[in-house]
């Protein structure tokens, strides 16, 4: 009795342990890792990625296969499946006596749940390994259930090769979505897991992958899943004997999206038929900008209505081992010019300037900041429209300081260029310190397309499309009449006028010449091409107008488009005066009509002074007498312009001013010897005490009257200048030549 006991506890501790050990039995893991599929607007396929197993694996649900493609496995591979518990009793049976019979091993008894387990965890194929696949089998089937096992059964099944799961295979095999099978295709699938290495298709394979295939169709032919007429024809259809790659297109936008998005199937906006036009053109200057001492090109096409992506090129070769599979049109370079039209725009909005107001073009220097031109000339000072259509950056300068630094780089950050808050661009930022993608660049000069509405670019067609005003639609207006001009220093030179379309467009130049750039736009499209090298250098052709502007026009010039509206019910007409371009007082002397946003009309003309003079002497009144006392107009311009513009019209002292000796030129500061239209430096002052007596250095120079003005050459240094009059008033100031 007491033996019976033990007996009992014992055998019952054991059914413990088994079941404790059966539960404890660790169950496969599920590959995380699928291929992306990227594909275009149009929902085909641009590019597949291996998965970081360097295996092809498409993620098909369920309820996505083929219903003859379930039945057809199931009927070839376990045909008890919807009934056992995880392995077939009557399977092994049957197993067991084919192999006695045969005296080997012929038939594994191998049941889906089982398979499953030997694709996601291999082991080597001994009898312990078979019994403990058989009890994962029984435990996964009662954890996951049949639909999940079936799942993951077609997305893991090795069919060949470096291929996994039935999608994939379909795709790789004959090029068709799994719903376009045929019963023969589908034959040949179900055929190749049982033994895919020795049934990967190959040309000399071709008889065995046939009987494998027609096996499976004479299964499918007994299960009663085709009729006799279907198994005919599919007996006669050809098996694939070689690999059908997945396509390789867009390179560098795939790349680029690859590494952004983890989505398994991203749908993106790109449109093939505009892609393969701009890889053509790209292809077409590969030569040529070559000969100018650039290697790489990115080209950008944006859709302005919606903010989507329909193109993207990243550079010139995607083959080059020079850094040819950089998405260029990604990378932050120094965008040279191209910030201009926004901060013109910006003043306009914020009533700082109108379109002909005058700003500075001389030499000047910002601490270790100096400022100049791309043709380093200057014009003393110059309309703003003007100094946009040539790019000249020192007026730029100078209507950056009348904005403000941080009124500006706030609008830039709400305009979602890169932040420079951080970074000590200064006023630099202006002409070129900036750095910025093309992507960004692009999405700025759609941003102006749109009347000032900023849509942050679209590469997923999933993405909404979210719309901002940035800009008021007159201020972006009056910018769109400057930038539509054809008469410009980078318009290219050999472009037939009538060919092309309405086009909005600026070029820029990186410092040094490293970086090419044109940006334009139509009603339609934006295009953004830069021109370069990814290890940046000095390359003495390189310019935007003549290495990136040819190709942006002749895109802009085959996508097509029309003009943009540059009227809008924000402007109205102000009168200006002619010599300054801001709003006339008075007494400005010549006048013209420009227009300007209604709430934001600029400041009167501060240059115009009324005054009284005493004739014959030209000096002013201020109570005097013993002569004709006669009103004038002063344009009081800096000194420094008129070195430049020596035909303006006379400035005159005022009265608060009389007996006071003023030195109009030199300036304080820095004069460019070389960059002068005039030779010499020009001496010039006024007083109410003539003569006027020069000192440079300690030593006499000569004399000369009050407004009487002479220019003396002098050798790159620098000077220190004592002035005199007759009265005694002095004044002294320091300048440097250079050279």
């Amino acid at each position: 009795r007491r033996k019976h006991r033990i007996f009992v506890w014992g055998a019952g501790i054991s059914l413990l342990l088994l079941a404790a050990g059966f539960w404890l039995l660790p169950l496969p893991r599920v590959p995380e890792h699928y291929s992306q599929e990227v594909l275009d607007r149009n929902g085909h396929r641009l590019r597949v990625f291996l998965t970081p197993e360097e295996t092809w694996r498409l993620w098909a649900p369920l309820d996505s296969l083929p219903p003859l493609l379930i039945q057809a496995t199931l009927c070839y591979e376990d045909r008890r499946f919807p009934y056992h518990p995880g392995v077939d009793p009557l399977a092994v049976l049957r197993a067991l006596g084919q192999n006695l019979r045969a005296g080997q091993v012929i038939s594994g008894a191998s049941t889906l749940p089982m398979q499953v387990i030997r694709i996601l965890h291999p082991r080597p194929r001994t009898l312990g390994s078979k019994l403990l696949e058989a009890l994962q089998a029984i435990k996964l089937t009662a954890v996951w259930g049949k639909k999940k096992i079936l799942e993951v059964y077609f997305n893991t099944a090795p069919y060949g090769g470096n291929i996994q799961g039935v999608r994939a295979a379909a795709w790789m095999y004959f090029e068709k979505p799994l719903h376009r099978l045929s019963p023969a295709e589908i034959a040949f699938l179900v055929s190749l897991p049982q033994q895919p290495t020795f049934r990967f298709p190959r040309l000399s394979r071709e008889n065995a992958l046939r009987r494998a295939r027609d096996q499976v169709l004479r299964r499918m032919r007994r299960c009663g899943l085709i009729t006799r007429e279907t198994y005919a024809r599919a007996l006669n259809q050809p098996v694939p004997v070689d690999f059908r790659p997945f396509p390789r297109k867009a390179l560098h936008f795939t790349d680029w999206v690859h590494a952004r998005f983890p989505q398994r199937v991203v749908h993106t906006t790109l449109d093939p038929g505009i892609q393969a036009m701009v890889e053509r053109l790209v292809a077409r200057e590969k030569v040529r900008i070559r000969e100018m001492g650039a290697r790489h090109m990115a080209v950008v096409v944006v859709e302005n209505a919606t903010g989507a992506v329909r193109a993207a090129v990243g550079s010139a070769n995607y083959g080059d081992p020079e850094g040819g599979q950089i998405p260029g049109f990604a990378v932050r370079r120094p965008v040279g010019s191209l910030l201009k039209p926004f901060l013109a725009a910006v003043a306009f909005a914020e009533g700082v300037v109108t379109p002909r107001s005058v700003l500075l073009d001389v030499p000047r220097r910002f601490g270790g900041f100096a400022p100049v031109n791309y043709d380093n000339t200057y014009t003393g000072w110059i309309p703003l429209d003007e100094a946009l259509r040539e790019s000249r950056n020192v007026p730029f300068v100078d209507l950056l300081r009348k904005v403000g630094w941080g009124r500006w780089i706030r609008w830039l950050e709400t305009a979602g260029f890169p932040s420079s808050r951080t970074t000590p661009y200064g006023l630099a930022v202006i002409t070129g310190g900036l750095e910025a993608s093309l992507l960004g660049m692009a999405e700025g000069y759609a941003m102006l397309a749109r009347g000032g509405q900023r849509i942050p670019l679209r590469v997923r067609e999933d993405e909404p499309i979210r719309s901002r005003r940035v800009l008021p639609e007159g201020a972006v207006a009056l910018v769109l009449r400057i930038l539509k001009e054809r008469e410009r220093p980078d318009f290219p030179g050999q472009r037939s006028l009538k060919a092309l379309p309405v086009i909005y467009w600026k070029t820029g130049t990186a410092w040094g010449r490293t970086d090419a750039w044109s940006v334009g736009f139509t009603d339609r499209y934006t295009v953004g091409v830069w021109v370069g090298n990814f290890t940046p250098k000095p390359t003495e052709h390189l310019s935007g107008a003549h290495t990136a502007a040819p190709l942006m026009f002749d895109l802009l010039e085959a996508l097509g488009g029309d003009s943009l509206p540059t009227t809008s019910l924000d402007l109205m007409p102000v009168v200006v005066c002619g010599h300054t371009g801001y709003p006339i007082r008075a007494i400005c002397p010549v006048r013209e009509t420009v227009e300007v946003l209604g709430n934001r009309v600029p400041p009167p003309c501060p240059y115009h002074r009324a005054v009284w003079l005493v004739l014959p002497d030209s000096v002013a009144a201020c109570g005097k007498t013993g002569g004709r006392v006669v009103r004038a107009i002063s344009l009081d311009a800096p000194p420094e312009v008129r070195n430049f513009l020596p035909d303006l019209p006379p400035a005159y002292p005022s009265c608060d001013e009389t007996g006071d000796l003023v030195v109009e030129s030199p300036a304080e500061g820095v004069y460019v010897r070389s960059l002068q239209r005039q030779k010499g430096v020009l001496l010039l002052a006024r007083t109410s005490s003539p003569p006027v007596f020069w000192y440079l250095n300690g030593e006499p120079l000569g004399e000369s009257g009050s407004g009487e003005g002479h220019r003396v050459e002098l050798a790159p240094g620098r000077y220190g200048l004592l002035v005199l009059d007759r009265a005694g008033n002095r004044k002294r100031l320091r300048f440097e030549v250079l050279p």
